[in-house]
């Protein structure tokens, strides 16, 4: 018996997957407009590696010739030599300020004396380490530190704003899917009207013939099948038009058939989304934004303070005729020292683009606070807003359900007694406006519940996680359970 449900159950769900859900899942994967949007990620990303790059190792060489024949009138500094220097640097910066650098200089100096004429060589061998220090504005590297913890903020605000944005563009392409079923539902019950039209039209042709209806009854006849026909074309424009819009979305053509359909006497309102407002895409946005405002007005607050900086370096160096003597003596440790320690500091006037900056940044971070206050206070009541119109919805289609099965027995009923002379032609076609009329009601407050949860679902922040939870089929949509 539990084999026969399974399958059973196996039967009647799988074909529901291809409907809505199977175009959801086309559009998460091929829309343009969503694969643009999820770049913007990859671009912080980016953004923010380009930070740690900027603080890595560095080498720098140098390799210059220098051979100088000019004449100078001076005996003691004879500007005639041949000179070969060679440099070779590493440094580090680090995001305490700190920067740390290694240098090495290998000179070779070809100087002829100016009264013997005999060549005299020289190389010079030095070494450096110094030490840079950030203070002040910069203090221990603050600003770089305030740099890299918005660019990770700025990655979470990027992912956020990628989850909203996709929930915007499907409940968009949801509604866009909703207005074809519509148009495509009210084409199926306007042929049916037309259908009904055309019999009734032969109707009172034969009782006309017979002699028992006036000619004039005839033309009303004709004229209301002729209405009827009109309505059917401006539906089928419709539809194709709609079609056009959501074919646009998907980037490829789509089938009628590929739309669900809606069983209006036995169609079953979906349940509602649930959530918190901690939960809200929007919610979550606006606080992450808020959290980066506050980020750049400190950083800011720094930009009024002097530039400072502390530096500290120790060098050695050697001259020999022999160059591996120069290097082996001039090296760290060895041969003659300068040691140098400074500080520095360089202010602006009066900081007025400083100060100027820190007030743009204020206002930002007052425009968020503020944005952040207005969905927490108007969340609760947007809630409660959905609900009660939740519930005159489904008031609403409880009536136009009772509704339409009387119009439907009303309509009957007035074809009978026409047909044996008991009713006039007007009394019949006002029935079959009643039905029509109920019919577009009751899909119109179907298509409204629909587009409701979607946008209760999207207050929520989870439109895309509601509507792939829901399995759509021909006149109704359940629900997954896990």
């Amino acid at each position: 018996m539990k084999s026969f449900l399974i399958i059973l159950i196996f039967i009647m769900v799988t074909p529901l997957q291809a409907s809505f859900n199977t175009l959801l899942e086309e559009f998460l994967a091929k829309n343009i407009d969503l694969k643009n949007r999820a770049v913007d990620v990859d671009l912080a990303k980016l953004q923010y590696q380009s930070l740690l790059i900027m603080k890595g190792l560095q080498l720098n060489f140098l390799g210059s010739r220098d051979d100088n024949q000019l004449d100078t009138a001076s005996i003691i500094s004879p500007t005639k030599s041949k000179n070969t220097i060679y440099s070779l640097g590493i440094s580090k910066s680090f995001f305490s300020g700190t920067t740390l650098a290694l240098s090495n200089g290998l000179i070779n100096i070809d100087r002829s004396a100016v009264l013997s004429g005999s060549p005299v060589l020289i190389n010079e061998f030095s070494q450096e380490v110094k030490l840079t220090q950030k203070l002040g504005k910069n203090f221990l590297g603050r600003i770089e530190k305030s740099g890299l913890e918005q660019g990770e903020q700025n990655i979470s605000l990027q992912k956020i704003a990628k989850s909203e944005y996709q929930d915007q563009k499907v409940q968009e392409f949801y509604s866009k899917y909703l207005q074809v079923l519509q148009n495509s539902e009210n084409t199926m019950l306007q042929e049916k009207a037309y259908k009904r039209a055309v019999a009734r039209t032969k109707l009172v042709k034969r009782k006309w013939k017979d002699g028992l209806a006036e000619k004039v009854e005839v033309l009303q006849a004709h004229n209301a099948q002729m209405t009827q026909k009109e309505q059917l074309q401006t539906f089928k424009m419709n539809t194709s038009a709609t079609v056009a819009e959501l074919e646009s979305m998907l980037h490829r053509s789509i089938k009628i058939k590929e739309i669900n359909v809606i069983d209006l006497e036995h169609h079953k309102v979906p349940s509602l989304p649930t959530g918190t407002l901690e939960g809200s895409s929007a919610f979550q946005k606006i606080e992450k934004q808020l959290a980066l405002d506050k980020l750049k007005l400190t950083q800011s607050s720094y930009g009024i303070r002097p530039d400072v900086e502390f530096s500290a370096s120790y060098k050695t160096n050697s001259y020999q005729a022999d160059r591996f003597d120069a290097i082996s003596n001039g090296y760290l440790g060895k041969g003659q020292r300068d040691l140098q320690v400074a500080i520095s500091v360089t202010s602006q006037w009066d900081f007025a683009a400083e100060k100027n900056s820190l007030a743009q940044q204020q206002i930002a971070k007052q425009k968020s606070e503020y944005a952040l206050s207005k969905i927490s206070k108007n969340f609760s009541f947007q809630v409660d807003s959905f609900k009660r119109e939740f519930k005159l919805l489904k008031n609403n289609i409880a009536l136009a359900k009772e509704r339409l099965v009387i119009s439907k027995r009303v309509l009957q009923e007035y074809t009978r007694l026409y047909r044996v002379g008991k009713s006039d032609l007007d009394q019949l076609i006002r029935a079959e406006e009643s039905l029509i009329t109920t019919e577009k009601s009751l899909l119109n407050y179907y298509i409204s519940y629909e587009q409701k949860t979607v946008s209760l679902a999207s207050l929520y922040g989870h439109v895309v996680e509601y509507l792939q939870r829901r399995v759509f089929k021909k006149g109704a949509a359940i629900e997954k359970h896990n």
